[in-house]
């Protein structure tokens, strides 16, 4: 199977889960991007010049730096859910969570 094929195969297989979702959520709006992604991804390696790895990766560390300044938004934001709770509270359901990971 080609790269192409297998890019094609996995939008294929996010649109579906796409479709099954109900409500707007953080896991459908990642399953668009995704689509989106492959399909920059499948235009880009159409064009012989360019180097698709290091394009790849110079859009990777584009949404990587996207993330962290959303980040920094809600750490610095003092009506955050996570600062509104006590210390006490907010360490316990960390710990919860870990145990449950574990």
């Amino acid at each position: 199977m080609t790269t192409e094929q297998t890019l094609l195969e996995e939008i294929q297989d996010s649109k579906k889960s796409l479709d099954r979702e109900r409500e707007e959520s953080i896991y459908k709006r990642d399953l668009k991007k995704r689509i989106e992604l492959i399909n920059w991804v499948l235009e880009e390696m159409k064009k012989p010049d360019i180097q698709i790895c290091a394009l790849i990766e110079s859009k990777i560390n584009e949404l990587i730096t996207k993330i962290n300044e959303k980040d920094s938004i809600f750490e610095a934001d003092p009506l955050d859910t996570g600062q509104a709770l006590s210390s006490g509270q907010c360490r316990h359901r960390q710990t919860s969570v870990i145990r449950q990971a574990v």
